[in-house]
């Protein structure tokens, strides 16, 4: 009887053990209730500072002084540095606006899979006196059937 039981458990132990590395490999789960935290520079403002893989970007432009033109530049993470995305040029005199975009997987733009778009993103807004706008997209979540977006294409 005694060996049966150590028998039963270690296999309970093993997997327990088996389990726990399984979870602790596994990427976070998507949750669409976590907290927003915006982030702003002057009227500029993303609705919040961390995306999952499939989430929309939502941007948005308040009031600017009619005489500002510029262009708004999102770059995403390219080994150290950052390479332009999506480019959004405009005028003041057309404020207030606002753009959304979902970050996706694309062999013509040489952005072979999810992977290629985690990291920090840049959003530059040239022709303002306003500094970088910066969000994070975790390549450990994505948006429950969006999976296949972001699988490997090239």
């Amino acid at each position: 009887m005694d060996k049966k039981a150590a028998a039963g458990a270690a296999a309970l132990a093993a997997a327990v053990a088996a389990l726990v590395a399984v979870s602790a490999s596994a990427p976070a789960q998507y949750d669409p209730l976590r907290p927003s935290s915006p982030v702003s520079s002057g009227p500029f403002e993303l609705d919040r500072s961390e995306y999952a893989l499939g989430e929309n970007i939502f941007f948005i432009a308040g009031r600017t002084d009619p005489s500002v033109n510029g262009t708004i530049t999102f770059l995403r993470p390219e080994g150290s540095s950052h390479v332009p995305y999506k480019i959004i040029e405009f005028e003041g005199r057309n404020t207030p606006f606002n753009q959304y975009f979902t970050p996706v997987a694309s062999k013509q733009a040489g952005i072979c899979s999810g992977a290629d778009l985690a990291g920090r993103w840049l959003v530059t807004l040239e022709g303002t006196p306003y500094p970088p706008l910066r969000f994070s997209i975790d390549g450990g979540s994505v948006v429950p059937g969006q999976e296949h977006r972001f699988e490997k294409v090239c």
